[in-house]
């Protein structure tokens, strides 16, 4: 599983997200992905800035709900870092 993560830190690196997240999800690769809730809580994005990030859908087994959406962690901090960045 460690060579999974490699290579998804690897791809995220080289701004694949895709393919990282296509990796994450056929793998199940967690720690590397967030929810909606993570990136307006932990990195401070809004509906608008989310919209603009790559995601995968999960079946929620918790609840009989639609699937959840998972983020790539490196992207959401790369973007948050970024919108920072053009406000100063």
């Amino acid at each position: 599983m460690r060579e999974v993560s490699n290579k998804v830190m690897k791809l995220c690196s080289e701004m694949r997200y895709s393919e990282a997240l296509e990796l994450i999800k056929k793998y199940k690769v967690k720690r590397l992905s967030v929810t909606k809730a993570t990136l307006k809580s932990k990195y401070g994005l809004k509906p608008k800035d989310i919209e603009k990030l790559h995601y995968i859908e999960v079946d929620n087994r918790m609840y009989a709900t639609p699937p959840m959406r998972l983020y790539l962690r490196a992207e959401a901090f790369y973007y948050s870092n970024k919108l920072k960045r053009n406000k100063e």
